[in-house]
């Protein structure tokens, strides 16, 4: 998993730890957990002071940056589901087999779903502007639900895999979804229409740019490409991660 800090001086890198990798040259690159956990998620605070990540024990924990201490734990939610933050940081929304709303101190606030679900959801994404929470799930689509009664809105046509990674393209008013190493689709979600952009494959979740038209991702052969989706879609970079040893 894959977030920019919201000042962009870090990339967080979610995966067996957690790593903040330095975009410039005034700060230095630090593992913020190196215990082999294996990490589901990272989402940073809008101070860029805390992050939320789940782990393979299905906590979901909240960590101080600066001083690199758990601020809180709570349980429950499955790995394979992300959480995010949401409500000004004041609430937390997972995904999994059972999704559902908690107080950032860890309490229960709502269900999204009325019972554990068979096919999990994985991917989060929250519109605060339109008041949306978008979710990818296991049987191919995106579901939509309202922010303001936490009811469900409505869901994208299916894909033939998993949803494993979702982002918001606001200024094009779409959802961006695909399956790791699978063509990309792109949610018209006004009009309920979807295309597909085939040359563009995912191995990492997808990052929305704040441009509000392009979108950041990894790749298998250890590339971070960038892709504006505006238009005729096409890709504006790539960048290979060289191991530091």
């Amino acid at each position: 998993d894959l977030q920019f800090s919201p000042n962009e001086r870090f990339l967080a890198v979610a995966n067996s730890d957690i790593q903040l990798v330095a975009l410039d040259s005034h700060h230095k690159s630090f593992f913020l957990r190196a215990d082999r956990r294996n990490y589901g998620t990272v989402r940073f605070d809008n101070t860029g002071t805390e992050l939320l990540t789940i782990n393979s024990q299905s906590e979901i924990e909240m960590i101080d940056i600066e001083s690199r201490a758990t601020l809180k734990k709570f349980c429950c939610s499955s790995f394979y589901g992300e959480v995010a933050f949401f409500g000004n940081d004041k609430q937390v929304v997972n995904a999994g087999h059972w999704p559902r709303i908690w107080a950032n101190s860890g309490e229960p606030v709502r269900s999204l779903a009325a019972n554990r679900q068979y096919e999990t959801f994985r991917p989060i994404a929250v519109d605060e502007k339109g008041r949306a929470i978008f979710m990818g799930s296991q049987d191919g689509r995106v579901y939509a639900w309202s922010l303001d009664n936490f009811t469900l809105l409505k869901r994208s046509p299916a894909q033939a895999d998993y949803v494993d990674t979702i982002a918001i393209i606001p200024k094009i008013q779409i959802v961006a979804y695909c399956s790791f190493g699978k063509p990309l689709r792109l949610w018209s979600v006004p009009d309920n229409t979807n295309s597909e952009i085939r040359n563009l494959r995912a191995s990492s979740n997808l990052v929305a740019i704040p441009d509000e038209k392009s979108i950041l991702f990894g790749t298998n052969s250890g590339t971070i490409e960038t892709w504006n989706l505006e238009g005729s879609p096409h890709r504006i970079s790539t960048l290979s991660l060289v191991p530091r040893h």
